[in-house]
């Protein structure tokens, strides 16, 4: 495993610069980070060339350390697709929109849980409607769990294992992060993923992605497939 690069904070509900509580970090909920994002894309200007067939992962990366927003990148999967453009004193939106038009693969982008999603049109409808299993009527123990999902957090993974992910983000934010996905073998799930001024719930977006998801079951926040967070509902 690489090492793991963060930093971090904690941001208690109810200071004065928090951003409000976002319960359902699903469809269908106000981001309260939209707005400053779309701040940012209309407001960041771009002057750069990437040239010489640059991956777009790497071309995510710059735009993300030139512009100190959260941009992550979906690949299709076993491809990374070559960019060739010169973005000339333009906004980051007409970038991004710019470099989703460059190729073939029909990519867009958009603002799902605190990040710039750059993928093709099939992910951003699934991330869209992807939704947590979080407790509709919570109990006092989910009440409390809850509000751990709006800590705010920065960290780095870099290949770094789903497991090991998880402990890192439940030590930061001093809650129980229970990950019921395969701890060895070649199936072991592995992230890399670096993000900053997240809440606790957006990160967990993220780091599932789409083949897993989260949900919140007592005083736990639960890491597993669909199929395990159904099966922990009917328990």
């Amino acid at each position: 495993m690489k090492p793991i690069h963060a930093l971090c904070f904690v941001v208690v509900v109810g200071v004065a610069l928090c951003c409000p509580r976002v319960q359902a970090q699903g469809a269908g909920q106000a981001d309260p980070s939209a707005a400053e994002i779309n701040k940012a894309l209309d407001t960041q200007r771009i002057n750069f060339s990437f040239e010489e067939n640059m991956p777009l992962r790497r071309v995510v990366r710059q735009l993300r350390t030139l512009c100190r927003v959260n941009i992550l990148y979906y690949p299709i999967p076993e491809e990374d697709i070559p960019i060739n453009v010169d973005l000339k004193d333009t906004t980051l939106r007409q970038a991004l929109d710019t470099i989703c038009k460059a190729g073939k693969h029909d990519l867009d982008f958009d603002i799902i849980q605190g990040a710039v999603v750059v993928a093709d049109k099939p992910t951003l409808f699934i991330l869209r409607n992807k939704k947590p299993a979080l407790p509709p009527n919570p109990g006092p123990d989910e009440a409390e769990t809850l509000k751990k999902l709006d800590d705010k957090v920065d960290f780095r993974f870099e290949d770094t294992k789903m497991q090991e992910a998880c402990e890192f983000l439940a030590g930061l934010a001093k809650v129980n992060i229970v990950s019921t996905l395969p701890r060895e073998g070649e199936n072991f799930p592995k992230v890399t993923l670096m993000m900053s001024r997240v809440t606790l719930g957006q990160a967990l977006f993220h780091l599932t992605g789409l083949k897993f998801n989260y949900g919140v079951f007592g005083p736990q926040i639960v890491v597993s497939d669909n199929v395990g967070l159904a099966l922990r509902k009917v328990k």
